[in-house]
């Protein structure tokens, strides 16, 4: 089995190899319970997010995720089976090859993994993993701060800043042994002004690099959009010819 080297035991090493472990764990156990082809995808993630609402940061919510998916091949039919749960492998292996009694013959063979180019590069940013829980609470003020800024009566209605980290590994009986991981920061905000009739403006942005993410940029840009709209005209009601 390929295993990524690396003379660091980074969070990203050490997830992706693990993944790439179980992933061969599970296809030899799916050869052994009959299936002449096996494949797993494992999946592993964890994500942060600190809401906006009214100006002020409402409530944050903070989650990890987990799952297997399994594709099997058994006398030219395939069965698939998913969990999320990591110890139940081997009864997605059992549901896989009842699945695939009931599939209708086909001539799909799993690939070999041959020709396949490297990782995807420039989306997994290691800065963004150093990212404190207070850092992304300021981050989140900042982009109310921002909008405020340009004018104090502008209301961040909605909007936040989050952060979150996901691995993927492939492998599969025919040789394909693969793992890759992605990070995503992303910031929000919804503005309102009712100052003149109500205006609203928005504005976001998302990336796999933190230095893509300003914050203080997002806010302003939204609370700007919002007070543009206050010199918006209303139209009149009438039928007439498009075309």
């Amino acid at each position: 089995m390929v295993i990524i080297e690396d003379i660091s035991e980074s969070e990203e090493y050490l997830t992706k190899n693990k993944l790439l472990r179980d992933g061969a764990h599970i296809v030899g156990a799916a050869l052994k319970s009959g299936a002449q082809e096996a494949e797993a995808f494992l999946l592993k993630g964890k994500d942060t997010y600190f809401d906006i609402e009214r100006d002020r940061i409402s409530h944050v919510s903070s989650g990890n995720y987990y799952g297997i998916g399994v594709r099997v091949i058994k006398d030219g039919k395939i069965g698939f089976g998913y969990t999320t749960s990591p110890d139940r492998g081997q009864t997605v292996i059992d549901h896989a090859i009842r699945l695939s009694r009931i599939s209708k013959p086909t001539r799909i063979e799993l690939p070999d993994g041959k020709g396949l180019g490297g990782p995807v590069p420039d989306v997994f940013d290691t800065t963004s993993l150093e990212l404190e829980f207070q850092d992304m609470r300021d981050m989140a003020e900042t982009v109310v701060s921002s909008a405020k800024g340009y004018r104090k009566d502008i209301i961040v209605s909605n909007g936040g800043f989050g952060m979150g980290v996901e691995y993927v590994a492939l492998v599969n009986s025919n040789g394909l042994e693969v793992a890759d991981a992605r990070t995503t920061i992303s910031t929000s905000a919804y503005c309102v002004s009712k100052a003149h009739g109500i205006s609203t403006g928005f504005d976001f942005a998302i990336s796999t690099c933190m230095a893509d993410i300003r914050p203080e940029i997002v806010g302003e840009s939204a609370a700007r959009l919002c007070a543009f709209g206050e010199r918006s005209r209303k139209l009149r009601k009438r039928v007439t010819d498009v075309l």
